[in-house]
């Protein structure tokens, strides 16, 4: 089960992966991955989609799990398939982040923009997506 805590653990790590300058996808336009995006799908090796997985992906990933990989989808998403236990208030924040992200936001600015979403977000509920 990922808690707040934990996401809040992960995405910083996340971010120290590739800088927080890193920018996973330049102009908003493209499509995002939760894994790296292989040769055989068209991605040119330059492409920063082709080395790392989105910023979510690789927080999932340093946690141990991979079951997000594959899944073209947001992060309330994967929890409400099932794929990741994960509380709320986790889906929120890394929804933050992976919205900021997936923009053509760099990962240090969705990282920031995340943890300034958690000023105004709302009242938790008693509910958890369960696996």
């Amino acid at each position: 089960m990922i808690t707040l805590t934990d996401a809040r653990d992960l995405l910083k790590k996340a971010v120290d992966t590739q800088g927080p300058d890193f920018v996973y996808n330049p102009d908003g336009a493209y499509l995002c991955r939760y894994e790296p995006i292989p040769d055989d799908e068209g991605m040119r090796p330059e492409d920063p989609r082709s080395k790392t997985g989105c910023l979510v992906g690789v927080a999932l990933d340093i946690a141990g799990i991979t079951a997000h990989h594959g899944f073209a989808g947001s992060v309330s998403g994967l929890a409400r398939e099932g794929l990741v236990r994960m509380e709320d208030e986790a889906v929120w924040y890394l929804g933050k982040a992976q919205y900021a992200q997936d923009r053509g936001t760099s990962w240090g600015d969705a990282l920031a923009l995340a943890e300034a979403s958690l000023e105004r977000k709302p009242e938790p509920t008693k509910a958890v997506w369960l696996a």
